[in-house]
């Protein structure tokens, strides 16, 4: 007997919750980012990231700041100890003629981290 309208499925890799939610803070901090050349400061930056959630009804986790920092640390050219790219890779950095925590990010770099 024939089984019709069966559907095949591909094994897709699964991520681990982490690295989807990494992925996802490193989108939304590209996106943040993207449209400031210069720069913004740090909180600048997490106040954009708060807006954008509250407006579509995301979820503000408790460690939030500590997360988007994380994930700012691991992929920016100006901290070889932590970072998980390499130098000519890395998507953000830290302007050197601004005073203050400012954080930017290299438009070309970050469309091969940009997420969908």
């Amino acid at each position: 007997m024939a089984i019709t309208g069966a559907k095949h499925h591909r094994a897709v890799p699964l991520l681990a919750p982490a690295a989807i939610t990494q992925q996802g803070l490193l989108s939304e901090l590209i996106s943040v980012l993207k449209p400031h050349p210069r720069g913004l400061r740090r909180w600048s930056v997490m106040r954009a990231l708060r807006e954008k959630r509250r407006l579509r009804s995301h979820d503000i986790p408790a460690k939030f700041e500590q997360d988007i920092e994380r994930v700012f640390r691991r992929y920016c050219v100006d901290e070889p100890a932590l970072r998980v790219c390499g130098p000519d890779e890395a998507p953000f950095y830290r302007p050197r003629e601004t005073a203050g925590e400012v954080w930017a990010v290299h438009p070309a770099r970050a469309e091969a981290f940009a997420g969908p």
